[in-house]
């Protein structure tokens, strides 16, 4: 169980360094949520969830629009976040 507790808790951190990417890559080239939107086929709503890190947003949906943004996603070993990082994320909220 605490195997299962910590992925879900790495899964959930890096969704949300992933969320913030998105952002500001998004941002950084001029372009809206509907834009993203209608560039990655799914709606503005799913954008908005995927920019909050929405864990419940299937995982397919955040490779859409890194895909848009042309964010290259690398699969990596789980590790565990630093206090700095943890610290950070909790700010970000």
């Amino acid at each position: 169980m605490n195997l299962l507790l910590f992925r879900l808790r790495d899964f959930v951190f890096t969704l949300h360094s992933l969320s913030t990417d998105i952002k500001s890559r998004r941002k950084n080239l001029g372009m809206t949520q509907q834009q993203v939107a209608e560039a990655a086929c799914i709606s503005r709503q799913k954008v908005i969830a995927i920019e909050r890190g929405e864990p419940t947003v299937a995982f397919g949906y955040y490779l859409k629009v890194a895909d848009v943004l042309k964010i290259n996603i690398k699969a990596e070993p789980a590790r565990m976040p630093t206090l700095a990082e943890l610290q950070k994320m909790n700010h970000g909220r």
